[in-house]
């Protein structure tokens, strides 16, 4: 090596050394055999209170560590003895500085011991403060566990889970309460402590335990122990089983056990003293009331209880009197003077009940004498009498209710008699009766009379309404229960908020395919528990009514559906055969002419567009059929994002703007919200399909004149619109044009093409978005179609700034992945697309072996797991991954993409779901945003 290069090389070693000391977290320092110091690190000149640059070239012995100079004394003295050794290790150092104490470990180490004044001392001091903090901490929380442990009144425990309840650990009050000690049961040294359980219980406590283990809960436990003096005790056990965080397997149980032989005999001696007399009052279905000489109540029983509302604590030493309004106090004052002359009453009156209401009762009383013949109080049983009134009442109302039934009329009609014969009940100035469609979760309205909203149609979902419905229970709902159901995920605010809402299901053969309400917005107290009792009891008649009337009006429509529906069929069968027929024409007959070799390069070009226009008009019309396809069969999920309405509104306006000017038509956009405040989540291609066929309905049948399209915001919804100047729709037409294969009855043949289905895909997917869609309509004047969803504004970052520095963010992590897919083509797309973000990427190509490489490889941080795995499914997969792996991600995704899948994955383990064909995008947001 040359000169230079020794150099260089020696240099490097000094800036090694250098950054060395710099770093180190220890308090190192070098000193010659005199004990002056060479150079030190930070930290050491930290201790010393020196700066780095001053520290070299001063003795020990002038340095101070804290107040004291024994600490420095006691230092020199184990360098000395460094000099001698050669070497010591992990010698303690302490001393006070600024009123904290510290802790040390000292190591130091003579380099060229044999050199005499070249001799180095290496020293490094590693500061154990907090270590030595700890095990203090864990010393002190140790003794104090104890002291409570031996002072408890019963004992803890921990025990191996055998028959013998092989015990481990008992506290000092163990000798307490058995009388025996410690030591004798630890290990089963002398005894189990299955010997001291009375041998009737040791079955019933064994499995009892099992079973609570068996479900993964606590098990509380009385039974019976023989003492070592042989009385018998009983003792309360509350236990857990304690588990491996590593395997999770079951290492033992811990509980505590206590003596309650007092409680139970306090408690058996009670219940022995009360059971005759209790017997009595409690087995009756009357209420019981017994009052002293000046009226104050003695006792009362559980059906008088129920009668008030109050429980029996709140009556006790009360007076009939205060339960009671002004009217029946004369009453109560009357009856009660009676006692002393009077032994048997009967009488009527109306008790107040806890609610505020007044509860019709009928008073057998009976005065109590003494063994003095003096009178003592007296006595009553309470018959609560209100069914029998308003039964005569209920009576007339189903009669009337039946009644109408065959009356003339449709079912509107009906439903009005309903709405004032209940109203003699309970108030109907807002009522409504609900429809269900189970198949496509819809709600529709015969009958909506209401002083706030108007509904027709309104999905299902999370309302009042569906909770009837799913639960086939009546429903009682105040401000305080839609609070709590909003909090459970369960209900979401439709329309004016009410004060307090009422419903019961209308059922057939077990089956609820309805609901009527009432509801006030008002009072918080116009409904309670007793309406919601007679609503059940009148819906029974409300849903024979309805569905006797419903089913008469349908079969007086089947006919004309019927016929109208070969007419459909018909001309949906001409439609499909036409919209496949004419561009395969075209795509044929211009094939054809392109191989003819003669043409020009001009002829070419158009023949060519002329073969692509057909193919796009042919795969519109099987997208279309596809969808209505998978609407009909509820296999079409919502799927939300984060959209900017403006800017989409932007890019339909710029793709049709074209056609626009092709057909001469003045054509506008209007947004009423700041860009900042158009962000939603909604579903993203939803929602431009929506817009795109309203738009493509307005270009069809628009041959002059204007299309203007925007939207508005009103009461938490969006309002969108599509507006044009073309033929216009009939009115009795404007609800037909939803409906599936049907048009508008027109003569233009161009604005005819298409399968029909443009207007009903859109109106599925308003509803799924929570929305409704309708049109208002002039012939020859034009048309505007409406449609609303939700709006809850979001705020955006920008979609490109969040892509650009997920993968930044991505990229840092350093990725570890298994990809578990059986197609080659996801495989490798997945590859490509975390390719910058791994740092291993692994295959799995089905169930079983990606469960044998995530057993193998416990630091996995992803996994994208395929549903549909052969050998194991991805469900299956997951749920087995998490046994034994709780922390790696599992993405699940597949290509089917059926209604309920999303739940499965996610019940199975699974941390995301995405469909192919996968947004790339959307995926590395999503996985930057768990990592992170």
């Amino acid at each position: 090596m040359k000169p230079g290069d020794k150099t260089q090389r020696l240099k490097q070693i000094v800036s090694y050394y250098e950054s060395f000391l710099n770093l180190s977290n220890n308090a190192v320092f070098v000193a010659d055999p005199r004990l002056v110091i060479l150079d030190a690190s930070k930290r050491f000149c930290d201790i010393c209170h020196i700066k780095m640059g001053e520290i070299a070239g001063l003795a020990l012995k002038d340095l101070l560590f804290g107040q004291d100079a024994s600490n420095t004394e006691y230092l020199i003295q184990l360098l000395l003895t460094t000099i001698k050794k050669g070497k010591i290790e992990k010698q303690s150092f302490n001393f006070s500085d600024k009123g904290q104490q510290c802790y040390f470990e000292i190591n130091a180490t003579l380099l060229n011991k044999n050199g005499g004044s070249s001799s180095l001392i290496i020293c490094s001091m590693n500061d154990v403060t907090e270590l030595k903090s700890a095990k203090n901490t864990a010393f002190e929380n140790k003794r104090k566990l104890m002291t409570l442990l031996d002072n408890l009144n019963g004992f803890a425990y921990r025990c191996r889970n055998d028959k013998n309840w092989t015990m481990e650990f008992v506290s000092a009050a163990f000798t307490k309460i058995t009388g025996y000690r410690v030591e004798d049961i630890i290990g089963n040294n002398k005894l189990t402590y299955n010997d001291i359980i009375i041998a009737d219980d040791r079955d019933r406590i064994w499995d009892e335990v099992q079973e609570a283990l068996s479900e993964n809960r606590s098990f509380d436990l009385e039974y019976q122990i023989k003492t070592a003096d042989g009385n018998t005790v009983y003792v309360e056990e509350q236990g857990v089983g304690v588990y491996s965080e590593e395997t999770g397997e079951l290492v033992a149980l811990e509980g505590y056990i206590n003596d309650i032989t007092s409680k139970v005999e306090e408690h058996n001696a009670l219940i022995k003293s009360e059971e005759k007399y209790r017997r009595l009052i409690e087995t009756t279905s009357e209420g019981f009331w017994l009052i002293d000489t000046n009226s104050k109540t003695l006792d009362i029983n559980n059906s008088l209880c129920k009668i008030l509302g109050y429980a029996r604590e709140e009556v006790l030493g009360k007076t009939p009197f205060e339960f009671v309004d002004k009217e029946n106090f004369q009453i109560f004052k009357h009856q009660i003077s009676q006692n002393k002359s009077n032994e048997q009453r009967v009488y009527d009156i109306e008790l107040k009940n806890k609610n505020g209401n007044n509860i019709p009762c009928l008073f057998n009383a009976t005065t109590i004498y003494d063994h003095n013949d003096k009178y003592a109080g007296s006595f009553a049983f309470v018959t609560d009498i209100r069914e029998q009134k308003r039964g005569l009442l209920v009576q007339k109302i189903l009669y009337n209710i039946s009644k109408s039934t065959t009356s003339d009329g449709d079912l509107g009609k009906l439903i009005e008699i309903i709405q004032r014969e209940v109203n003699q009940i309970v108030d109907t100035t807002n009522f409504y009766v609900a429809l269900y469609d189970k198949e496509t979760d819809m709600l529709s309205f015969p009958y909506y009379s209401d002083t706030h909203d108007k509904f027709k149609k309104y999905p299902a979902r999370k309302t009042l309404t569906k909770i009837v419905i799913d639960s086939k229970k009546p429903l009682l709902a105040n401000p305080k229960t839609k609070e709590e159901l909003v909090r459970q995920g369960l209900l979401d605010y439709v329309g004016t908020k009410s004060k307090v809402w009422l419903g019961a299901p209308l059922k057939f053969e077990d089956t609820v395919f309805g609901v009527f309400a009432v509801q006030n917005y008002n009072d918080e107290n116009a409904y309670n528990e007793d309406d919601m009792e007679i609503m059940e009891i009148i819906a029974d008649q409300i849903s024979i009514s309805i569905h006797s009337k419903q089913t008469d009006v349908e079969l007086k429509l089947a006919l004309k559906k019927a016929t109208e529906s070969d007419r459909l069929k018909s001309s949906f069968l001409q439609n499909i055969s036409h919209e496949i027929r004419t561009p395969m024409n075209g795509i044929l007959g211009f094939t054809g002419l392109l191989l003819n070799s003669s043409i020009s390069a001009e002829e070419m070009q158009e023949y060519v567009g002329i073969i692509n226009e057909s193919g796009n008009r042919m795969l519109a019309t099987l997208d279309d059929v596809m969808n209505i396809s998978l609407l009909e069969t509820d296999q079409v999920e919502v799927v939300k994002s984060v959209i900017n309405v403006n800017d989409e509104l932007k890019n339909q306006y710029g793709y049709f703007l074209q056609e626009a000017e092709n057909m001469d038509l003045e054509f506008d956009l209007a947004t009423k919200l700041p860009h900042i405040k158009a962000g939603i989540s909604t579903d993203h291609k939803k929602f431009n399909t929506i817009v795109s066929n309203l738009l493509d309905n307005a270009f069809k049948y628009t041959s002059k004149g204007k299309i203007e399209f925007g939207y508005f915001h009103e009461h938490g919804f969006l309002r969108f619109y599509v507006s044009d100047t073309g033929i216009g729709i009939p009115s009795d037409r404007l609800e037909a044009i939803f409906e599936s294969f049907v048009q508008a009855e027109v003569k233009d043949v161009k604005a005819k093409e298409g399968t029909g289905l443009g207007l009903s895909i859109a109106k599925a997917y308003v509803e799924l978005l929570g929305g409704k869609i309708w049109a208002e309509s002039k012939i020859d004047k034009g048309t505007t179609f409406y449609f609303t969803i939700p709006y809850q504004p979001i705020r955006q970052t920008g979609g490109k700034a969040a892509a650009t520095s997920g993968k930044t963010g991505l990229n840092a992590f350093n990725l570890k992945i298994l990809i578990a897919e059986d197609e080659e083509v996801s495989s490798e797309f997945l590859n490509i697309i975390m390719a910058d973000y791994c740092r291993e990427v692994m295959f799995a190509k089905n169930g079983i072996e990606t469960l044998n490489i995530t057993k193998e490889n416990p630091d996995l941080d992803l996994i994208f797991m395929d549903i549909k795995l052969p050998l194991m499914s991805g469900y299956k997969a997951s749920r087995e991954i998490r046994k034994f792996n709780k922390n790696v991600v599992i993405i699940a995704q597949t290509a089917y993409a059926a209604q309920g899948d999303k739940d499965k994955a996610l019940n199975a383990g699974c941390n995301y779901y995405f469909s192919k064909p996968i947004d790339a995008e959307e995926l590395i947001k999503t996985i930057l945003m768990h990592f992170k």
